[in-house]
């Protein structure tokens, strides 16, 4: 049998809004997009969210809203696409790892103030695998140290922390619709902010300095950067088009019936490997109950005397490879 890492989804509905898009006026920041930030900040209770054209460039971009300055340094945590220290080092920062949780592999906020020094800016948590981080532990520790937050919220949509989604905590997030993503555009991504000021600065730098977008202009006006432009420091190119807008939200819609048809699929593995099933509670106590997530992907990490050794187990080859043998 054929194990697909992944397949995507696309229905009539969203061929039709794409198509619709590309018989439309704009091609490039139109009323498209527009609406899919206005939606995706009612969902996260946000007041602004900019959409961008990754997770990466919107936390590129939140670095440099944040005030970042060559040499700084972010706390961040090594288990992570590479996307997240590689944001802070094209805003000119440095990364500096803190130790994550064996329990949840997010990062350990215990181990955050032991990495802080006099050149420390931020934290960057994030959220593994769709489980949000101990924001309140977190935000404690960057207020007491002056520090801003920018959470990598790749996998965490619709995650939350105590009810509240990400972005609600930090003072910027980003998002993720990268194909394998819960919501998807192909490519993209958006930036979740709190203050208007930061708002209007992030069109900005997504943009060149540019300030409306193509659907703001009038239908025969030349497009020039804005006044204001000549004094932003701006980022590379980080707007995101509405044919992938068009995308999401449709994909935005059928995101939770979705999940409901993807589960009623799985394979009646309790049926199927009924004698060879072993129950074992060590990896469920482990859990934390505050957050609440989808799982994106999941990681089970076992020591050797968390896996029963029974003949059954043998057989059937249900020990990792990792854990000793009986004999080690």
């Amino acid at each position: 049998m054929k194990i697909e890492f992944y397949k995507h989804s696309v229905g009539k509905e969203e061929i039709e809004r794409v198509n619709s898009v590309l018989n439309s006026l704009f091609l490039t920041t139109g009323d498209e997009v527009a609406e899919f930030e206005q939606r995706l900040a009612d969902y996260l209770a946000l007041p602004y969210t900019v959409a961008v054209t990754s997770c990466t460039a919107g936390m590129h971009l939140a670095l440099i809203a944040a005030g970042l300055k060559p040499g700084e340094e972010v706390v961040t945590t090594p288990l992570t696409f590479i996307g997240t220290a590689n944001s802070i080092l094209m805003a000119g920062g440095v990364p500096v790892f803190a130790d994550v949780e064996m329990s949840t592999g997010n990062i350990d906020p215990t181990k955050i103030e032991e990495v802080i020094t006099d050149k420390t800016r931020g934290i960057m948590p994030v959220h593994i695998y769709g489980q949000m981080c101990d924001m309140d532990t977190i935000t404690e520790i960057a207020e007491r140290h002056g520090l801003f937050v920018i959470e990598d919220a790749a996998h965490s949509l619709e995650g939350r922390w105590r009810g509240k989604a990400s972005g609600y905590y930090g003072d910027y997030a980003a998002f993720s619709f990268y194909a394998t993503k819960n919501i998807t555009s192909g490519e993209g991504g958006a930036i979740s902010v709190k203050g208007e000021e930061s708002y209007e600065l992030l069109k900005k730098l997504r943009l060149h300095g540019l300030e409306k977008t193509a659907g703001q202009y009038p239908r025969r006006a030349p497009r020039r950067a804005d006044k204001e432009a000549p004094r932003v420091s701006c980022a590379s190119r980080g707007d995101i088009q509405p044919l992938q807008r068009g995308l999401l939200q449709h994909r935005r819609n059928r995101a939770p019936q979705n999940k409901g048809r993807g589960r009623t699929r799985l394979p009646p593995f309790h049926d199927s490997r009924r004698g060879a099933a072993v129950e074992r509670d060590s990896p469920l106590d482990k859990l934390s109950p505050r957050p609440s997530h989808d799982i994106l992907q999941g990681t089970l990490r076992l020591q050797g005397r968390d896996v029963p050794r029974g003949r059954g187990n043998r057989q059937t080859h249900d020990q990792p490879p990792s854990v000793p043998s009986p004999e080690g």
